[in-house]
């Protein structure tokens, strides 16, 4: 029987080898701090005004804090620095987490001058580099609304919190319920200086909390009048008699913007 060699041979292609191409780095992913932490951005807080605004956001943090008396405090995204020297002359260790190295630009100072009470650590805002609760209180300003993903970052501040949080956010039963109408003229006003931020309900944030085991323990609102028209009064002492009369008449604890709230945990 005669054998076909042709027929039982198969030649295969000959294997390129293809070196394994390395996988692209993706850059750090940058969170809205590195904005508030710019000198840009400090300078809307320039002024008489601006002093007024801050004052009385440092008040409202103030006052959820002095009665726990923390001694450990991560501040995230709070590079802005706007209250950070308050807490430190409070005689409480203060850690910014902060998304790039940059975010740290308004507090350089402070971490020079108290080297053993502020420091700065660069890292993820959704996935902190820390351990469960290793701060007494979690703390975060002018951040929650310019989030990707707020929740996210709820839910690290009440994972790495020993006892409780403070942020602030917009609140919708105010005069931001005419945000979508608004922001053009906003932006104008403000020469395009502004972002575009998420404006919450009371009761989507209270959720957000009772999921990670914390309730509401206080909240302050900080003015009724949007921070805008104050700006563009550009008269401190009117803004401050106006403030002060709106709240005498119980307007701002039902009206006003933004928000103030500190949780704290189940069992606290």
């Amino acid at each position: 029987m005669a054998f076909d060699l042709r027929a039982s041979t198969r030649v295969r292609p000959a294997r390129i080898h293809t070196p394994a191409q390395p996988q692209p780095q993706l850059p750090p992913k940058l969170g809205p701090d590195i904005e508030t932490a710019s000198n840009a951005y400090r300078k809307r807080f320039a002024g008489a005004v601006g002093a007024f605004f801050l004052e009385m956001q440092t008040h409202a943090l103030l006052s959820c804090l002095l009665g726990a008396a923390p001694l450990s405090i991560l501040d995230v995204g709070g590079g802005h620095g706007q209250y950070s020297k308050d807490l430190i002359e409070m005689g409480w260790n203060l850690t910014v987490l902060g998304s790039s190295p940059e975010a740290d630009l308004q507090i350089r100072p402070l971490t020079r001058e108290h080297p053993r009470q502020c420091r700065f650590v660069c890292g993820d805002l959704e996935h902190f580099p820390f351990p469960d609760r290793s701060f007494d209180f979690v703390i975060s300003f002018r951040l929650l609304s310019h989030a990707d993903h707020w929740q996210t970052i709820l839910s690290e501040m009440t994972r790495t919190a020993g006892t409780g949080i403070v942020v602030d956010y917009p609140n919708r039963r105010s005069f931001n319920v005419a945000y979508p109408l608004l922001f053009k003229l906003k932006r104008a006003l403000e020469n395009d200086s502004t972002r575009t931020f998420t404006v919450f309900k009371d009761s989507e944030v209270e959720q957000a909390l009772h999921k990670c085991g914390f309730h509401v323990d206080k909240r302050i609102p900080q003015f009724l009048l949007p921070m805008v028209c104050h700006r563009h009064f550009g008269n401190e002492r009117l803004s401050r008699t106006l403030e002060y009369h709106f709240r005498k008449a119980h307007l701002t604890q039902v009206w006003g913007s933004p928000i103030v709230l500190k949780a704290v945990r189940d069992e606290a």
